[in-house]
């Protein structure tokens, strides 16, 4: 990774754990979340691919319960893509949750898929379902778009499940 990616990436952590301080928080628990799915899931001659992820959820902040978020996403053709979200929770129920999100992330292009650019937003839906007050099961399906950053924008979707955990 380049410098300047790094510099990028160091400032978009910085900015999430100062969004996640304790002074602006609800008194509300973290989450880790471990992701498996599929890259290039709406395209039917692309390449598709196996995605793998990791993420930290932080408790929401705000009135309106923005959750904001940090993770990984990987595969073995070389996709790499490290982001940063904000969650909102349309609508709950006792075992089921709606949530929209929208974040930025760094990519580092691979055999996969040429996305345009290292600055890539990702923006998307998830369904979850609670096991219980502490285990959650979610189904995402996210876009990934370089929003006209550079000439080549092809853009492409993943569609994955994550199992949550608080802590």
């Amino acid at each position: 990774m380049k410098k300047d990616n790094l510099i990028t990436v160091c400032l978009l952590l910085f900015s999430v754990s100062l969004l996640s301080s304790p002074a602006s928080a609800l008194p509300q628990a973290s989450w880790w979340g471990l992701s498996t799915g599929q890259i290039n899931v709406f395209r039917n001659r692309d390449l598709k691919n196996t995605v793998f992820g990791m993420e930290v959820r932080f408790p929401p902040l705000t009135r309106w319960q923005l959750t904001p978020s940090a993770g990984f996403q990987w595969t073995n053709a070389g996709f790499n893509y490290l982001y940063t979200d904000m969650k909102y929770l349309l609508t709950e129920s006792p075992h089921w949750k709606l949530n929209i999100y929208s974040g930025i992330g760094l990519y580092e292009e691979s055999n996969l898929i040429d996305l345009g650019h290292t600055i890539e937003f990702r923006s998307g839906i998830e369904l979850g379902y609670a096991l219980d007050s502490r285990r959650m099961i979610a189904l995402n399906i996210s876009h990934y778009s370089n929003s006209r950053l550079a000439k080549v924008n092809p853009g492409t979707e993943a569609m994955t499940l994550i199992y949550l955990q608080q802590f």
